[in-house]
């Protein structure tokens, strides 16, 4: 298992906690004690709205697949080889340079 796994485990734990406490803040009702205003009740609603959303086949819009992983780390890869082509482009080019000044 790799370091990326628990980490996206700990993301999602935190998230669906997160989740939780929105829904028990919104469920409250509004009463003259509570340290929400209007507006941030308006937010706190929203975010439980678009947590609460599901696509076609009934997998939450948030919810971020493991191969999504594999795909960003092989991303990773290409534009590290590409930013190293890169630098040697600007070598050659700095050495082709250098030898038509002399």
């Amino acid at each position: 298992m790799n370091t990326e796994m628990p980490a996206l485990v700990a993301v999602i734990a935190i998230t669906m906690g997160l989740i939780k406490v929105i829904e028990m803040l919104i469920s409250k009702t509004s009463s003259k004690n509570s340290v929400l205003t209007s507006e941030e009740r308006g937010w706190l609603q929203g975010l439980h709205e678009v947590h609460e959303k599901c696509d076609s086949d009934g997998t939450p819009l948030v919810y971020v697949p493991r191969s999504w992983a594999e795909i960003q780390r092989n991303m990773q890869h290409v534009m590290t080889k590409i930013v190293n082509d890169q630098r040697r482009i600007a070598d050659i080019l700095e050495r082709i340079d250098k030898k038509l000044d002399n």
